[in-house]
Order: structure tokens, then sequence, then C-alpha cells
């Protein structure tokens, strides 16, 4: 399981408005104390996903080194850094970065929400509307990286469009495909031959949740570059019943694509040896991990897994849609204590 930070947010973005020399040893502490403390003891079932001092090029440099000499194979990185008041991944600035990515054969993860976030259209809107879209807002960026320069420049790099699902990537590429063909002559845009779907498949890793849709597209998209993820412990889980609702999703799969969608193509894309680190796959199946969580309460909490949240309407005739604004005042409130 790669695991994503929470309190420093994805990518590290809490260090960067104060970008300090505190700031520098908290993102160090914050990656000590995540793959030594958090991940340390799991026996590699716990994948550490580093974070970067990115506003100072030079320290992140010497950071990707240390974690990388401690083992660490995955980063994570805003899907758009000018929104953080960063050079653009088109810039020249991020050459050096690329290159040490490559040497140390780290996985870039591009977290939905990291970079360009899904907008909320009003105040008033529930704010179903917003969650619906938040993982699919990642398409920005996954155009923005798609014809970004770095792949010509350095074709052994990989990155991980992470949490935001698959089945809009089949019309994405043909998208992309029509674009370049159409008007690929006026906007100068040149892939060499290929076409934008052969670099999305050779590059891009992708992660879906739950999306029948996507799997049953599956046939268009590189399978080799598919993963599936839980999103443990976050409100869209379907822990504990992730494994279940996964197998009545994939039927229509062959066990080589469910092998390749539910562990080794992650595996392969983290560097993990985990399967053999814990003794073999009949140590790694759901059985044999469940019942090593045996006594392990996984009842849905308030508000999560499904489960109704207080507070939400007096009775069913009197509840109201919780909308953007209600989450905004909830997270103001919640960021001023």
């Amino acid at each position: 399981s790669l695991n994503f930070p929470t309190f420093p947010q994805f990518a590290g973005a809490t260090f960067f408005n104060d970008a300090d020399e505190l700031s520098l040893l908290a993102v160090r502490a914050y990656n000590d104390w995540h793959i030594h403390d958090w991940c340390g003891d799991s026996g590699g079932r716990l994948i550490p996903c580093a974070i970067l001092p990115l506003w100072d090029l030079g320290e992140t440099l010497k950071e990707l080194k240390r974690i990388s000499d401690l083992g660490v194979h995955a980063i994570s990185f805003p899907d758009n850094p000018t929104k953080q008041g960063m050079p653009s991944i088109h810039n020249e600035h991020w050459d050096p970065f690329w290159k040490a990515i490559i040497d140390y054969d780290i996985l870039i993860n591009c977290h939905i929400g990291s970079g360009d976030q899904a907008p909320h259209a009003s105040s008033e809107t529930p704010i179903s509307a917003w969650i619906t879209t938040m993982p699919i807002s990642i398409v920005n960026a996954a155009a923005d990286w798609l014809y970004a320069p770095m792949w010509k420049k350095y074709p052994d790099l990989r990155m991980a469009l992470s949490e935001g699902g698959i089945g809009w990537i089949p019309y994405f590429v043909e998208r992309a495909n029509f674009t370049n063909a159409r008007h690929g002559q006026w906007t100068n845009v040149d892939f060499d031959g290929e076409q934008p779907s052969d670099v999305f498949n050779r590059h891009f890793y992708t992660c879906f949740l739950d999306d029948e849709a996507g799997l049953e597209l599956l046939h268009h998209m590189n399978e080799d570059r598919v993963t599936w993820e839980c999103d443990y412990p976050h409100s869209d889980t379907l822990w504990p019943n992730c494994p279940e609702r996964l197998f009545e999703t994939t039927q229509r799969l062959t066990d080589e694509q469910i092998d390749k969608i539910t562990h080794r193509n992650a595996l392969t894309a983290l560097r993990s040896n985990v399967v053999e680190e814990m003794g073999g796959r009949q140590n790694c199946n759901v059985g044999a991990l469940r019942e090593l969580g045996k006594d392990v309460d996984t009842s849905p909490r308030e508000g999560l897994g499904g489960a109704k949240a207080e507070g939400t309407g007096a009775g069913d005739g009197d509840r109201k849609p919780i909308t953007s604004g209600d989450m905004a005042r909830l997270m103001m409130g919640a960021l001023s204590e």
C-alpha cells in the first residue's frame, strides 16, 4: 500500500508557503518518520511516498539522493507546480530533477487535488457535484503532462495519476490523437512519428477505486499501467469490503489481467518485492491479510464508509443537501482551531 501525506498535504504543500530552513527541516522530519516509523516495520506492506522541498531545487536534489539511499522509489509531486508558485513542468528549471528521478529509479505520483483541483460551481451547489468531478479533474493535468517535453529528453521517466480513475482515459487518448492529427501542423507539437496515446501508454500509470465502466474498456488502455487503489481512510473508500466489490467488477477479466491490476503492475511501478518479503503469495491474499487483522475493528465511523453523519437534518423531510459553501465554512473552522 502506497501512503500519501495528509497533514503536509499532497506533495508537501503545507511547507511551500513558508519556504525557509524550518520548512526544510520539517520535510526531512516527515520523510524520516514516514519511512522509518510508519512504513519501516511493516515488512514491506506499507510503501513510503516521500515529499520534497520543491521550492529549492538544490535541496530537492539532496533530499532525492537521501531518500533513495533509504530505499524509497516514490515521491509525491504537484500535478501543476505553477499553482504552488513554481515553474511549469514545461520549463527547463526541472531538467536536473527529471534526470535525478531517473537516476534513482523513482516514480512520480501526482495525486488529484495537488495542483489543479476540481472547481466549485457555486457556494450553493451541492457538494456531491464537486465530489463527482473530483477524480476526473486530473484530466487537465494529464493533458499538461502529456504535452510536456521531458518524455523526449528523459525516455525512462515514469509518473502516476494517483486516484484519478480510468473510465475517462479511452476518450482522452482518442481525443489527443485526433488533436495531433487534426491540429498538429499548426500547433507545432512533435511526437516524433508517434501518437500521443503511445506516450501516454508508455509513461503514465493510472489508478482506479471503483470503475466498472473503465474495466470494461480496459482493452483501450495499456493494461500493464492500470492499478487498483482503495483510498483508505477517505470517505470514498469501500473498505473493509474492497475485495468483494472489486471481485464483482472484474468478472469479465482474465486471471492474468486481475493479477496485473490488483498487484503486479503496482509492484513493478513501485519497485516492490513485498510478496517475496512476506513469504509468498499465499501470505498476501485477502484471506491471509484479514486473518492478520482479525482483531481490528472495521465498522464504519460517523460520516465515513457510508455511515450517516450527525447533524445533517432533524428528519428525512428536513434534510437539505450539503453545499460547497457548507463545506468551505466547515474547513475554515477546522483550520482555525
